[in-house]
C-alpha cells in the first residue's frame, strides 16, 4: 500500500483531528516565484484542485501568492507545475491551518 511504500514518510494512517489532512506536508512558496519579480504567473493556482493558492494584491500593484494550509492537501500538483521552481513540500511545525503570511515585494 502507499503508506508502507512511501520512503519519505509523508503519508500516515493516523489522524489527530477529524479535519486533519492525510498528508503531513503542505505547499510552501519562496521568493523565486515570478510574481516577486513582477512577472505575471498563476500556474500554481490553476493546478491547485483544492483552491489553496490565492493571489492577494500588495501595495504597489503586485499580486503575490499565498497558500492557505487549511485547504492545501499536500498533493504537489503546484510544485511540478511551477516554472520558477518556487514551491516545495514542507512538513509544517506550527498549526497546519495557518495561511502563509504575505510578504512585501522586493524593491
Amino acid at each position: 500500500d502507499c503508506v508502507s511504500a512511501c520512503e519519505p514518510g509523508v503519508l500516515s494512517r493516523e489522524r489527530n483531528a477529524a479535519d486533519a489532512s492525510p498528508w503531513e506536508v503542505k505547499a510552501v512558496i519562496n521568493r523565486s516565484c515570478f510574481n516577486y519579480q513582477w512577472v505575471f504567473c498563476r500556474v500554481c493556482a490553476d493546478r491547485c484542485i483544492s483552491r489553496a493558492i490565492r493571489f492577494r494584491p500588495v501595495r504597489g500593484g503586485a499580486f503575490l501568492p499565498r497558500v492557505d494550509h487549511a485547504h492545501c492537501n499536500g498533493c504537489g500538483a503546484c510544485i511540478g507545475a511551477c516554472p520558477a521552481g518556487a514551491l516545495r513540500a514542507e512538513r509544517l511545525s506550527g498549526s497546519p491551518n495557518q495561511a502563509e503570511p504575505l510578504e512585501e515585494p522586493p524593491i
